[in-house]
């Protein structure tokens, strides 16, 4: 019986209800999508590329579903730690700033994320920051003193209900919340909309004198301006549930007056960052799934700081070089593999195992090109009637699920394992019967396009096979210090061995190859190479 496509019912987690909803955008015709981008004061990290890409495939899929998708993704081009290191410098700021922009987009173009619709910076946006601040004074919710503007908490009654904080429990957000003492203010809780200018930081003009805007007020600004004063879906990191997106809310609300200002919340979880040995006793770490709760050799039980990101503890990964090390492709991958909301663990040994998987990958959709190409079908049995499946569905299933990649991934791989076995000519164990050279390809081909479709969502396997393989080839040589013809003539010198029957030397060749991390293969036309992936 064929299977019917149902209508798309996409489902996201919104952390405001803290459960999954149906998704109903605003306008069908015009998707609203914000994340809150970087603070470029530094090069951004392995913890930024995670939503980084995670909200780029959430943006890939949305397009694919809807006639128009509006993504906004800023950058906090003005923050104190700018200021901090642009002084530490001698430089402006902005300049600092759009310094580590270059990077981050150099590192996003890599790691095959797409370019947001807009991508607005703090400092193109104060003429909107001031109007905005001017609304929310209007409205009674955010009072002048002596330059610096503050917005008062308690003149918002709905304050805390993202994060679950209320302004009751003073002390759990007094714990939270990032402000300074300032006897100022008529609560510790209120925030900064706008902070007066002080020695040796950017200062623009307002109607409360030279200053520059406060960490939150930003988004609020940029997200309006764009996309509107309430629209579909606002991301970033869990850090940033409290206090930034509860401010965002609270700001946002008081300047419009309306109730919700995005309809749904979305944020990705942590990458925990796995120590190369125990800090107690060195004991290397196992590579396995999961973070240990404690050293299998001396007992050392793993507190949260042992998974943080510190240059002095040698865990500290720029995106940039990371990318240089490994294959971009790799990294995302590895990004991908767990849900967007999950805590994800890394390592250079995962990033390498996956690097592996990813190579394997690629070799198998070259030799199904291949054989596609030397097995040209014009018809043959549909994917469904002979696997019973409809990977179409399956993959739709998962992305409408909360944009379930971990799942979505896995299943790509399955496809991968029907292709290999097509290509061994081992499909009898799960078809019951064997297939003509015709009929596999005529799946393979069915397969091929079911990867590319999905790939496109995705992000990966979308690059040439012979491409990636050739730039690992040239990786692999330079990394050892060799060349293409000191592989080839060690190959010709097995080839002349073994034609002299000389097997002994033959097989030394073949194993110091091996040895090498390289693998043979032996075929009528040749011996070719390759990158061993096991």
């Amino acid at each position: 019986m064929p299977i019917i496509a149902l209508p798309m019912v996409q489902r996201i987690y919104n952390t405001m209800s803290q459960k999954k909803e149906v998704f109903t955008p605003l306008d069908p015709n015009r998707v609203r999508l914000y994340l809150c981008g970087v603070t470029p004061y530094a090069p951004s990290h392995i913890g930024h590329a995670r939503g980084l890409v995670a909200f780029d495939v959430v943006y890939r899929w949305l397009l694919r579903q809807y006639p128009k998708v509006i993504y906004v993704r800023n950058f906090t081009d003005i923050d104190d730690k700018i200021i901090k290191a642009a002084n530490e410098e001698g430089i402006e700021a902005v300049a600092l700033a759009a310094r580590y922009i270059e990077l981050y987009h150099d590192s996003a173009a890599k790691l095959g994320c797409l370019p947001p619709t807009h991508e607005p910076k703090v400092s193109e946006t104060i003429p909107e920051i001031v109007a905005l601040i001017e609304r929310i004074i209007t409205n009674g919710k955010a009072y002048p003193v002596a330059g610096d503007v503050y917005f008062e908490v308690k003149q918002f009654p709905a304050y805390g209900r993202l994060s679950g904080r209320t302004l009751l429990d003073l002390e759990q957000l007094e714990a939270g919340a990032r402000v300074e003492v300032d006897t100022r203010k008529r609560s510790p809780f209120d925030f900064a909309l706008w902070k007066a200018a002080k020695p040796g930081e950017p200062a623009w003009d307002s109607p409360w004198g030279r200053g520059r805007p406060g960490w939150h007020i930003e988004c609020s600004a940029m997200s309006s301006k764009f996309l509107g004063e309430t629209f579909d879906i606002h991301g970033g990191g869990k850090d940033l549930v409290f206090p930034h997106h509860e401010n965002e809310i609270a700001q946002s609300c008081a300047a419009s007056g309306h109730e919700v200002y995005a309809h749904i919340w979305m944020h990705n979880g942590f990458v925990n960052l796995m120590p190369e040995g125990c800090p107690k006793c060195e004991h290397t770490l196992p590579d396995g799934e999961g973070i240990p709760e404690k050293c299998s050799a001396c007992g050392y039980v793993y507190a949260e700081d042992d998974f943080k990101m510190s240059k002095s503890r040698g865990n500290f990964y720029p995106m940039h070089e990371l990318i240089a090390e490994y294959e971009p492709e790799a990294l995302r991958t590895l990004l991908l593999s767990s849900h967007y909301r999950t805590p994800i663990r890394f390592s250079h040994a995962l990033v390498v195992d996956t690097e592996r998987r990813v190579g394997r990958s690629y070799a198998a959709l070259s030799a199904m090109d291949s054989f596609v190409r030397q097995n040209p079908s014009e018809d043959g049995p549909s994917f469904e009637s002979a696997f019973g499946s409809n990977p179409t569905a399956i993959f739709e299933e998962a992305m409408e699920d909360d944009f379930n990649t971990a799942r979505a991934i896995a299943e790509v791989q399955e496809l991968f394992t029907l292709g290999n076995e097509l290509l061994a000519a081992r499909e009898q164990e799960r078809l019951g019967k064997k297939l003509k050279a015709k009929e596999r390809s005529w799946l393979l081909g069915q397969i091929r396009g079911f990867i590319r479709s999905q790939g496109e969502v995705l992000g990966v396997y979308l690059e040439a096979p012979e491409a990636y393989l050739l730039r690992r080839k040239q990786k692999f040589l330079a990394a050892h210090g060799l060349s293409a013809a000191d592989i080839e003539a060690k190959i010709e010198a097995r080839a002349e061995a073994r034609r002299n029957k000389d097997f002994a030397k033959g097989d030394a060749l073949r194993d110091e190859l091996a040895a090498l991390g390289l693998s043979l293969q032996d075929a009528r036309e040749g011996t070719s190479w390759d990158v061993r992936d096991d």
